[in-house]
């Protein structure tokens, strides 16, 4: 807590007064970040055919990282102090529930967009999804020079080929700034 609160400027007594526990404090960052996420996408989610809709999702998530890089290393970080700390692992368990339900109401709502029920196997998707979304952003984070969208095209042509086989993919472009606009305070956006 000494070192955050020096970190942030601010003395650590204010720090143990809003925040009981280095928990606490990592519970509201990623809480905070995550409804500032789901703010800027919301708006952002056209409503148009299933292709065009999972593209955009995929091309917002994949946009994450460069929008908001801190949130993946707090991420990364808990899951990596999850493995040998009891308390921070029902945190970090806490963490990928909720990102696993995110991945899912977006699925879902490309499900809908192409006008097919979600698979009966929606929660194991969802979580397939989850993994490789923080796995790609870790790469990007920790390679300068990994290019994540192909990676992502693959999850595309996967996606229209599980929900829409007679579908294809939408062409080759690829907006690389989707969350233009609407940075998290705070964030440097990677270059790219």
């Amino acid at each position: 807590m000494r070192a955050i609160g020096r970190e942030a400027g601010v003395a650590v007594g204010l720090a143990n007064y809003h925040f009981n526990s280095r928990r606490e404090l990592l519970a509201d960052v990623i809480a905070t970040s995550r409804s500032h996420f789901l703010g800027l996408a919301e708006t952002r989610v056209p409503d148009a055919p299933g292709p065009q809709t999972l593209r955009r999702i995929l091309e917002m998530t994949r946009g994450l990282v460069d929008v908001m890089p801190d949130w993946y290393r707090v991420g990364a970080d808990l899951d990596a102090q999850a493995l040998r700390d009891d308390d921070l692992a029902a945190l970090a368990a806490a963490n990928k529930d909720r990102g696993q339900a995110d991945a899912r109401a977006y699925f879902e709502t490309v499900c809908r967009a192409f006008d097919v029920p979600p698979p009966e196997d929606v929660e194991g998707i969802s979580a397939a999804l989850l993994a490789a979304f923080d796995g790609l952003a870790v790469r990007a984070l920790i390679d300068r020079d990994f290019d994540a969208v192909p990676a992502f095209k693959a999850l595309e042509r996967m996606s229209v080929a599980t929900l829409a086989p007679e579908q294809s993919p939408v062409g080759d472009e690829w907006d690389l700034d989707p969350l233009s606009g609407g940075d998290a305070p705070g964030s440097e956006r990677a270059d790219r």
